[in-house]
């Protein structure tokens, strides 16, 4: 949820304002896409898109992806959305990480079937999106 907080418009109108949100998993990744080898691999695995592999679940875990985006579009406005990829004292693997996060981004921008995008980006890339 994101809020455009104006304190005192009575004295100041819109001339002081705040935008702040609130982000739907606190600020930690979805469940299911924990990638960090401090976290519990039994339950999320890794996002494996090689399809020569034994443990391939790219398509499994895009849906599950878009369904995490379509569930969490409903508290937004706008055509953005910010999904933050990490959490407290993450990343002992950081290589660990940003490769799922790369498989990841690289498959569902191919075929998630929701004309949907994903991409790295900063929260000043985001705020200046939402205003565009």
């Amino acid at each position: 949820m994101n809020v455009l907080w104006r304190p005192m418009k009575e004295h100041f109108g819109n001339q002081k304002q705040i935008f702040t949100g609130i982000m739907q998993d606190h600020y930690c990744w979805a469940e299911g896409f924990w990638y960090d080898e401090r976290w519990d691999w039994d339950k999320d695995d890794p996002f494996i898109s090689d399809e020569t592999l034994e443990g391939f679940n790219a398509m499994d875990k895009t849906k599950t992806f878009v369904d995490y985006l379509l569930d969490m579009s409903e508290n937004y406005r706008g055509q953005h959305l910010m999904i933050p990829m990490g959490c407290d004292f993450s990343y002992a693997n950081g290589r660990q990480g940003f490769e799922n996060m790369d498989r990841l981004i690289k498959f569902f921008n191919k075929h998630n079937g929701a004309n949907m995008k994903a991409f790295y980006s900063t929260p000043g890339q985001y705020v200046d999106a939402l205003y565009d």
